[in-house]
């Protein structure tokens, strides 16, 4: 009997002993799965942006890195005309003014076109005078604004096209203040359009009363009072809750919230600009160009930049001298690098694998590839 009773409390401390270990393996398994959580927690949020006008120069870009072109092999035979082009993930998605079919999707980094669609014309799958519109939205590529007509369009990845619910608004007077789109989602946007005295940043619902929102001013002198002074190029990037208007005619930019309510200006004092001026001037040929076109990626804005009169561009590509440049800025307006390409034409920034595409209109290949380095 004395013996079974010294075997029982031998097996009593041996049970507890597994049953501690077994809790305290628990416990360290628990522990390791919180570690992930914990450290999303201290995931850095992108920085406030700071207010503020601040006048730059050119200095701010160090020195300018100078960037040459190697051409692209690509199976699609096209003439650069009017070119907009932006990369969402392994895709490259371009506009080209053309009677054939005007938009066309190529893979990367093969440059492989995959489809084509949109022919001209009014009628159904058909556009007149379509415009590019990056989205953070995984399913889409992009959207599509034609601004013949104000109608939006979503673009799948499979070529597929649907039309949005949102449509912008369009007056029965035709001016050529075009608007520009920065997509928020299917039924909800950003776009700047004519204002009285100059131009304006709109938000747009589809399913809200009143539908458009003035957000944004973007006419900032008594002594130009047309919408010609402030064209410019628009990009919006919703998960940093940002919005930048660069302007042609001045050099000029101007970095904001989705709301308007906090704004970063930048300015060049060693820039030139127009002293005054109405639509027609503004739209000549002999006038100063500043910024005239932009690609928006997650973390950075790209902007191309001239400097010189369409005049004086057209002489230098007649003399197989042309040069075009591109800068670079964070989301809140801090200037990071400028690029001088030795090509002329639109473009679009491959972030990911840190090329920037040119489509030249003044060259023998259709497209060239510039490497950015690191």
């Amino acid at each position: 009997m004395k013996r079974f009773i010294y075997l029982s409390v031998i097996v009593l401390l041996f049970s507890s002993c597994g049953e501690t270990k077994r809790k305290t393996s628990s416990n360290v398994v628990k522990t390791a799965k919180a570690m992930p959580v914990e450290k999303a927690a201290l995931k850095k949020e992108f920085p406030a942006l700071e207010e503020g006008a601040v006048e730059l120069t050119e200095k701010a870009f160090g020195n300018v890195i100078e960037l040459v072109g190697e051409p692209v092999a690509t199976n699609a035979v096209f003439r650069p005309r009017e070119v907009q082009m932006l990369v969402k993930d392994d895709y490259l998605v371009m506009k080209n003014y053309s009677n054939e079919k005007m938009i066309r999707i190529f893979t990367l980094p093969g440059m492989k076109q995959v489809y084509s669609l949109g022919s001209r014309g009014p009628g159904p799958g058909e556009f007149l005078l379509p415009r590019l519109v990056e989205t953070n939205e995984k399913d889409k590529l992009c959207y599509i604004h034609d601004t013949s007509n104000e109608k939006v369009w979503a673009l799948k990845k499979n070529g597929i096209v649907e039309e949005c619910k949102i449509k912008l608004p369009r007056k029965a007077s035709r001016n050529y203040g075009r608007k520009q789109v920065g997509a928020l989602g299917h039924h909800d946007c950003m776009y700047v359009g004519n204002v009285k005295g100059g131009k304006g940043v709109f938000h747009l619902q589809s399913d809200t009363i009143p539908e458009k929102t003035l957000v944004k001013q973007l006419g900032f002198s008594k002594d130009f009072r047309s919408w010609a002074a402030y064209i410019g190029d628009f990009a919006v990037n919703q998960e940093k809750d940002r919005m930048v208007y660069a302007y042609k005619y001045f050099k000029r930019l101007i970095f904001t919230d989705l709301k308007g309510e906090k704004q970063r200006t930048l300015t060049f004092k060693d820039a030139k600009g127009p002293k005054r001026g109405d639509t027609k001037s503004f739209l000549a040929p002999s006038t100063l160009t500043h910024y005239w076109g932009r690609s928006a990626n997650s973390d950075r804005v790209y902007f191309l930049y001239s400097g010189r009169t369409p005049l004086q561009v057209t002489r230098e590509n007649q003399r197989n001298k042309e040069y075009i440049f591109v800068e670079e800025y964070d989301w809140n307006g801090n200037p990071l690098r400028k690029f001088k390409l030795d090509k002329w034409g639109y473009f679009c920034v491959d972030q990911k694998r840190n090329t920037i595409y040119i489509a030249a209109t003044n060259a023998v290949d259709p497209i060239y590839a510039f490497h950015i380095p690191n």
